[in-house]
């Protein structure tokens, strides 16, 4: 049975970023003002107990943002291959970014239309990499492999990858061959999963 539980990812970073803001524009008025204070030379215990107040408001901000990145981080390291299984299109291609951040690569995400059949770009020492990915209940045939090769050309990429939750059909192997086309297939998706798990992925390559 497939289980439906889907990590939840993209609300929490909204609300890491509007807490950063909050934070950041909270130290910049406090900043402002005593500078102003201080070119006046109007310091006064009203203007201290605000920088006190505003630095607690500033250490508190901070420690809840540490708070949710780690709880993030958990909740990543907690998805398995059957909650892979369970996601869309999008959240796929997210996942994925993340499993590859970890193994150092610099990952953009191409348009969600006009792409050229390519979902991701990777970089990693000077070597950029373009990546299908399909999450797919059936084998992925050939039309995958192609729009991967074919990516590499309007990418300016030094490789293509295609990567499934599934398997690859035979002609769709034999086609990856013969264009030096890197498959994943759901066991080696399965061994980046524990890979990130366990937290030895920064020393894998693929």
């Amino acid at each position: 049975m497939v289980n439906k539980r889907r990590p939840r990812r993209r609300r929490t970073k909204k609300s890491n970023t509007d807490i950063l803001f909050v934070l950041v524009g909270t130290v910049v008025v406090l900043g402002a003002a005593t500078s102003a204070n201080i070119d006046s030379g109007a310091i006064n215990a009203s203007v201290i107990t605000l920088l006190i107040i505003g630095a607690v408001i500033a250490v508190l901000l901070g420690a809840f943002i540490l708070y949710e990145l780690r709880k993030r981080q958990q909740a990543l390291m907690a998805v398995e291959l059957r909650d892979v299984d369970s996601m869309n299109g999008i959240e796929f291609e997210d996942y994925l970014a993340v499993l590859f951040k970890a193994r150092g690569y610099k990952v953009t995400k191409t348009p969600t239309t006009g792409d050229h059949g390519v979902d991701l770009l990777l970089e990693k020492d000077k070597n950029r990499i373009v990546v299908q990915a399909k999450n797919y209940k059936n084998s992925v045939d050939q039309k995958a492999i192609r729009e991967a090769v074919a990516g590499m050309a309007i990418y300016r990429a030094d490789k293509s990858m295609a990567i499934t939750n599934s398997t690859f059909t035979v002609m769709a192997k034999a086609l990856a061959v013969a264009n030096n086309c890197e498959l994943i297939d759901r066991v080696r998706l399965g061994e980046m999963i524990l890979d990130f798990q366990k937290g030895e992925h920064s020393r894998k390559r693929l």
